[in-house]
């Protein structure tokens, strides 16, 4: 569509413009051979309509009456075309190219399930609207590339192929549809229409156009936690990271959501919470169970745009509702795994020995001069005449050695263990002679 410009003339004060005027055209500007288009005048207030007279040059013919507010023009080959009007007063003019409607056609993926995106899965149909530029009056056909074809959109690449394209449909001389049906794979297919030389409107006999992303891959649901560790009544806040967008897989339910079970959690189903990043979602859990083991973690109403469920990443957290134990054993000066050594090395150096146990603990130590009564962990983290901790793995011997400082003689060890779950044993003692 184009608006011709009107050029502005300067009056004197006690002067009034009275014309003449410059006539604006309303049609398009651009078209191709065989297109048939409406022209108009478009003057506000324009009342003298029935006096205007249009002409033409150019490859293009007035159909019908050339005189009045509108005309219709035919265009027969490649060109420019001139039009212009003129009521003995006003007059008006609009250039027009005549193109060669080489390759001109739309492919609109009219896919109805997903709003805006065109993608199908293995298996899913759907109809593919073809729009033509110029009008197509011969016998047209259509294929899909082959895999083993030369990508037509994708420079120095083999076209990608996959699922089948059904025969073409006529709605008009511009507009056929077909359907198509996704195979395996992903990635783009793309598709050949041949035969158009046969119509006027087309230099070329061929034209390419692309189809539905065909989309096989399941998207990745990434969970982290605030802690993967966790005892009873513990909050964790899950953050869920999707590698593609999402929508419902169930369209007339607009909520996706987390579900909780095993590890002798109660089984729980919430609303997975969105976040400014599309691709990002988050959930604040607190646990709700005394037992141990795995609790899983799921989502549910969460398809990708093909309608692929989600492949759950590190969709677990352990329940741990058990505290670490300490024993003594006197014959090896050992608390359960730990020994202390009572041999001060030469650069004045004692250490902790632990041997492993059956999960990752802190093994928080304290030395005093005194016995405790029945300390309690906060009693000896942090506290005595020396202290410190140290990670313990559950799998690997660890030594942990720390500088006494102190003289020679009886001390208390302390010792308890803290696992992952924030839980402590007991506290434990050894009555230890340093030399």
């Amino acid at each position: 569509m184009a608006f011709v410009a009107i050029s502005l003339v300067s009056c004197g004060d006690d002067d009034e413009f009275s014309g003449p005027y410059l006539m604006l055209i309303d049609g398009p500007t651009s078209v191709v051979p065989t297109e048939v288009e409406s022209y108009a005048i478009l003057f506000e207030g324009y009342n003298n309509g029935d006096n205007a007279s249009w002409t033409i040059s150019g490859p293009g013919t007035i159909e019908g009456s050339a005189t009045g507010e509108a005309i219709t023009v035919s265009f027969q080959d490649e060109g420019e075309v001139t039009l212009n009007v003129s009521d003995g007063v006003n007059s008006g003019i609009l250039v027009i190219s005549v193109g060669s409607g080489d390759g001109e056609v739309t492919a609109d993926l009219e896919n109805e399930g997903v709003i805006g995106e065109s993608v199908l899965s293995s298996g899913q149909s759907d109809t593919v609207y073809l729009y033509f530029r110029g009008a197509v009056t011969s016998a047209i056909d259509v294929a899909l590339l082959e895999d083993t074809d030369s990508s037509y959109f994708n420079e120095d690449k083999l076209a990608f192929s996959s699922g089948s394209l059904g025969d073409l449909t006529k709605v008009n001389d511009k507009t056929f549809y077909a359907i198509y049906t996704a195979g395996d794979g992903n990635g783009t297919p793309e598709a050949l229409i041949t035969g158009l030389s046969g119509s006027a409107a087309y230099a070329s006999d061929s034209a390419y156009f692309e189809l539905f992303v065909v989309d096989n891959k399941a998207p990745e649901a990434t969970f982290e936690y605030s802690d993967d560790h966790v005892a009873d009544s513990t909050e964790v806040k899950i953050t869920v990271t999707f590698s593609e967008p999402i929508m419902f897989a169930n369209p007339s339910d607009t909520l996706y959501y987390i579900s909780f079970n095993g590890g002798g959690v109660m089984s729980q189903t919430d609303t997975l919470m969105a976040t400014d990043d599309e691709l990002v979602y988050t959930f604040t859990y607190v646990t709700n169970g005394d037992s141990d083991g795995e609790i899983d973690i799921d989502l549910l109403n969460v398809v990708d745009y093909a309608d692929n469920a989600p492949e759950l990443i590190n969709n677990t957290i352990l329940a741990d509702n058990t505290a670490p134990t300490l024993v003594f054993d006197d014959d090896l000066l050992t608390i359960d795994n730990i020994v202390v050594t009572e041999n001060i090395s030469e650069d004045g150096n004692a250490a902790i020995e632990f041997a492993g146990t059956d999960e990752t603990v802190v093994v928080y130590y304290s030395v005093t001069d005194e016995e405790l009564d029945t300390p309690s962990a906060e009693d000896i983290i942090g506290e005595g005449l020396i202290s410190g901790s140290f990670e313990a793995d559950e799998i690997y011997s660890t030594t942990h050695r720390f500088a006494f400082t102190e003289e020679a003689g009886e001390y208390y060890v302390y010792v308890v263990l803290m696992d992952k779950s924030g839980l402590y044993s007991s506290v434990e003692s050894r009555l230890v002679t340093f030399n």
